[in-house]
């Protein structure tokens, strides 16, 4: 078993949230994922605790997607951060193990970090 860490970045601004019919509410969002050092893109969807599925990256060609699962309360910032009318960027530090180079990457020890993103635009005075 091969243990390996990373970090997952996206800006809240480029997430989106959707519910396809019969399941629960998701954030998915693309941004960019560093593992080991290497960096590259991942389409992630980040979903509340649920019994029958865990955190997983699979690799894709060029990048990585994946499902992040996150308690409630932390469901519940990040789907209020995304509504804010402020940016806010997400990062999710994590260490991943895998059995073989071709199987997907079980995240464990999730981390999340929210912070507001630094403002764009600048007030002239008149």
């Amino acid at each position: 078993m091969t243990t390996v860490s990373g970090i997952l970045s996206f800006d809240l601004s480029d997430t989106n949230l959707e519910q396809s019919p019969g399941e629960p509410i998701s954030l998915f969002s693309s941004g960019r994922v560093e593992i080991e050092g290497q960096e590259s893109w991942a389409e992630v969807r980040i979903v509340r605790h649920a019994n029958d599925q865990g955190s997983h990256l699979a690799s894709q060609p060029g990048g990585w997607r994946g499902v992040v699962v996150v308690g409630e309360e932390w469901f519940g910032i990040l789907q209020n951060a995304f509504l804010a009318p402020q940016s806010f960027l997400l990062n999710i530090a994590f260490s991943g193990e895998t059995d073989a180079a071709d199987a997907p990457l079980a995240l464990k020890d999730i981390a999340l970090t929210l912070m507001r993103s630094a403002a764009t635009t600048e007030e002239s005075a008149a």
